[in-house]
Formats: C-alpha cells, sequence, structure tokens
C-alpha cells in the first residue's frame, strides 16, 4: 500500500500499524466517505478500482476537510473471494494542500518502506 505522503507499506501488520498511528492522533473522531467512481476488469478476476474519498477531521478543534483519490487492484481468489492486493492513494490537492501536508508531516512523519 502506498499512502498518500509516498510512504510505502507492506503486509497486513505494517499497514495496520501506520493506520493505527494516524487514526489514534491526528484522525481521532475522524469520518472517511468513500465513493466508487469507476471498476475496470483487467480480466475476469482482476479488476481495477478508482475511489473519490472525502475525510472530515478536526485540527485544533477546526473542522478540516480532505479529498483523496485512491486506486486499488482486487484479485479474485479461486474461492470467489476478492482480495485487494495493490492500494496507492492520492491526495486531491487545492490552495491549502501545502498547509494540510505540513501538519500530517509533523504529527507522523514518512518513514519511508516500512
Amino acid at each position: 500500500m502506498m499512502g498518500v505522503g509516498g510512504g510505502f507499506f507492506h503486509g497486513k501488520a505494517a499497514i495496520e500499524q501506520g493506520h493505527r498511528a494516524i487514526f489514534d492522533t491526528i484522525y481521532k473522531g475522524s469520518h472517511n466517505r468513500y465513493q466508487v467512481e469507476k471498476v475496470r476488469f483487467a480480466g475476469r478476476n482482476v479488476a481495477v478500482v478508482f475511489i473519490l474519498a472525502n475525510l472530515k477531521w478536526y485540527l485544533h478543534g477546526n473542522e478540516q476537510h480532505i479529498q483523496a483519490r485512491p486506486t486499488l487492484v482486487a484479485e479474485k481468489s479461486s474461492a470467489g473471494e476478492w482480495k485487494i492486493v495493490v492500494f496507492q492513494n492520492t491526495l486531491v490537492t487545492h490552495e491549502s494542500a501545502p498547509t494540510v501536508a505540513k501538519e500530517l508531516a509533523a504529527v507522523h512523519p514518512d518513514k519511508g518502506d516500512v
């Protein structure tokens, strides 16, 4: 998984740890809403999914909003279950994005490959 800050997380434990760090701190009490915009099948058992994410969170008591565009690749197993095998998240930038990015980096600095 690649996050909006460019960090790369490999494996279930690393992905969980990365999310736990932000949801226990800067994103505590946040709400994220996902909207699937498009699904493109790259075969019978592989799909590319394009999503629009809207995150509402609070910084110093002030409500903040971030939009991101996650893209994921899902693979269907022989048992018929879909599993995400690749996930990349891109921040939708606005004029305030550099300020938000600086605040996020201060709370959860990117440690590169995990």
